[in-house]
């Protein structure tokens, strides 16, 4: 975990030094969850629109943090999307694409994330919160 986390900083510090926030959200995942993380890490740099997401999953898989796309930014809420592709798990079939969103409810601070596997219909979810670090430069 310490090494999740450690991605999760070095996210901030590469970020260039304009309005930029890190979101360190907690969810609250089952045993029986394989994709959604207790934690995951969002860096969204503001001015530039960038978005980089890194959670146990990505860091198994992937090892770096990966892009996210903002779907939607408004009063309420702010909603993550990323996507990873040809992930090979130790057992069973490729997967060619695991979908995510992450929404985030400004006032209260929940958090709901979402996967998919689309070719297998295969979906999970999880709850929780987060904590938003601002940076400005």
């Amino acid at each position: 975990m310490k090494s999740i986390l450690s991605a999760a900083l070095l996210l901030l510090a590469a970020a260039p030094a304009q309005a930029a926030e890190l979101y360190k959200c907690g969810m609250n995942v089952t045993a029986n969850n394989r994709v959604i993380s207790d934690k995951i890490f969002i860096h969204h740099d503001r001015k530039t629109g960038q978005a980089f997401v890194m959670d146990a999953f990505v860091k198994n898989y992937v090892n770096d943090p990966v892009p996210a796309r903002v779907l939607a930014d408004n009063g309420k809420r702010i909603t993550f999307g990323w996507t990873l592709k040809d992930i090979k798990p130790t057992s069973g079939r490729v997967l060619t694409r695991v979908e995510f969103k992450l929404s985030y409810l400004k006032a209260t601070k929940e958090a709901h994330a979402v996967s998919s596997v689309p070719l297998y219909d295969f979906s999970e979810s999880g709850f929780g919160s987060c904590i938003v670090e601002v940076s400005k430069g």
